[in-house]
């Protein structure tokens, strides 16, 4: 069945400036809910309260929870590539490799552990296995893993100056930090894990010197 008028109508009006905010507003209540109520507990309906919308509003934006919680889980990825990039640029000013390494875990963290990030996880684990049904859907979960690793090279590139290095390195990077914010997930907000962050740190720099002084 072919889209309505008036639904064509407006995909084809340019977003305002009010209905971004009230657009922002709603992913991020959304985020709220899932993370902090979990995924079966945040109804379209209780999004719109948080956010501060009638449910019409919601619908008029996003449709039903399916389309909703896609959009949350493209909202954090887009959250996550921009923090990415502005940590790129910020990790190159420390003056030790150590410190350029453990500056880029523990704001790769902050980010992984955010309420959006958490609430993207969520999404992903409850509807993975319908997705794989749909090739459209499965394409755009191998995609946002695709993303996710070209991320992490260029953050630890930009880091460790060394290309094929930091290739290798992000897969472990990655799964130090979905490890983590799997034990986040299980255990709930608040925790902190340094042991664990600072146990990355020192793997990652381990491996650079090694790495280094096999060149000298």
């Amino acid at each position: 069945m072919g889209k309505s008028q008036s639904t064509r109508e407006k995909q084809a009006r340019p977003p305002t400036a009010r209905s971004e905010r009230t657009r922002r507003e709603v992913l991020n209540a959304a985020a709220q809910c899932i993370a902090q109520e979990g995924y079966a507990a945040a109804s379209t309906v209780r999004i719109a309260e948080r956010a501060g919308v009638s449910w019409g509003v919601l619908q008029y934006h996003f449709g039903d929870k399916a389309s909703l919680m896609a959009a949350v889980l493209e909202y954090g990825m887009a959250q996550t590539e921009k923090h990415f990039e502005e940590m790129i640029a910020a990790g190159k000013t420390a003056p030790t490799l150590e410190r350029r390494l453990r500056m880029l875990v523990e704001k790769s963290w902050q980010s992984y552990s955010s309420p959006l990030a958490r609430a993207a996880t969520e999404v992903v684990i409850n509807n993975r296995n319908q997705w794989r049904n749909d090739p459209d859907k499965d394409r755009y979960l191998l995609e946002l893993d695709n993303r996710q690793i070209r991320l992490a090279r260029q953050a630890l590139a930009g880091v460790i100056g060394d290309k094929s290095l930091a290739k290798f390195l992000a897969g472990i990077f990655l799964a130090a930090l979905h490890g983590v914010e799997s034990s986040l997930l299980q255990y709930g907000p608040g925790q902190r894990f340094p042991r664990e962050l600072e146990a990355l740190v020192q793997i990652l720099t381990s491996y650079c010197m090694q790495k280094s002084s096999q060149k000298t």
